[in-house]
């Protein structure tokens, strides 16, 4: 019966949870700046370029407004 109480415990408290976000925000960071450090090292292969990277972020942006737009459009 303590587990269950320590366990309900843990899941309400408001540091648990953000500090679980935060420690995976440091190691999602870390993997992000060590794929940045192997790409500039030119240990991938499959680096895209800034004149590569433009459509695709027009891409995604358009799709995102097209998004909103079709969420915002339907009457709740």
């Amino acid at each position: 019966m303590t587990m269950w109480l320590l366990a309900d415990r843990l899941r309400r408290s408001l540091l648990v949870l953000p500090t679980l976000w935060g420690v995976a925000g440091v190691a999602l960071a870390g993997g992000t700046l060590g794929v940045d450090r192997a790409s500039i090292a030119g240990g991938l292969p499959w680096v895209l370029s800034s004149d590569n990277a433009r459509p695709l972020l027009a891409t995604l942006a358009g799709a995102m407004i097209t998004a909103l737009v079709v969420v915002f459009w339907i009457p709740a």
